[in-house]
């Protein structure tokens, strides 16, 4: 009985076609794979930029704030009656103000560390104290 070795070549060629294609989706997956990690770094990347920004944007709309506000007492400061000295030291107990203000944003809106955030709350009382002794001073006068 004579063997029909046709059937078989064309089955070796259908498992080679398979393996071909199980071979080529295998790369496909793998390089969806990379990409959507890729994906996820990006997103990651861009969020962290996001927040930093966002940070910065308060930073910024504090500061001006800040500044605008100074600007509006020290305008109303100039113009009463009030004598020269004690003009100066409204003056500088507001600029003492705006400081420990900023301060107080920078500590809240960064990442500090204890010890900088120990550092700033320091800063904070001190100014306060001092801002606490010039009041007294100008209401004992």
């Amino acid at each position: 009985m004579p063997l029909n070795y046709d059937k078989y070549y064309d089955f070796g060629d259908e498992v080679k076609s398979f393996l071909v294609n199980s071979e080529t989706e295998f790369k496909s997956f793998e390089n969806y794979y990379h990409l959507q990690s890729k994906i996820k770094e990006k997103e990651k990347e861009l969020s962290e930029v996001l927040k930093d920004q966002t940070k910065r944007n308060i930073e910024l709309l504090g500061i001006f704030s800040a500044i605008i506000a100074l600007l509006y007492q020290g305008a109303t400061a100039a113009n009463s009656e009030i004598p020269f000295p004690d003009k100066i030291l409204t003056f500088f107990l507001m600029f003492i103000t705006l400081i420990s203000f900023l301060i107080l944003l920078k500590s809240i809106v960064s990442k500090s560390y204890f010890r900088e955030r120990t550092f700033i709350l320091f800063t904070i009382i001190s100014l306060i104290l001092i801002s606490s002794i010039i009041i007294i001073l100008i209401v004992i006068k």
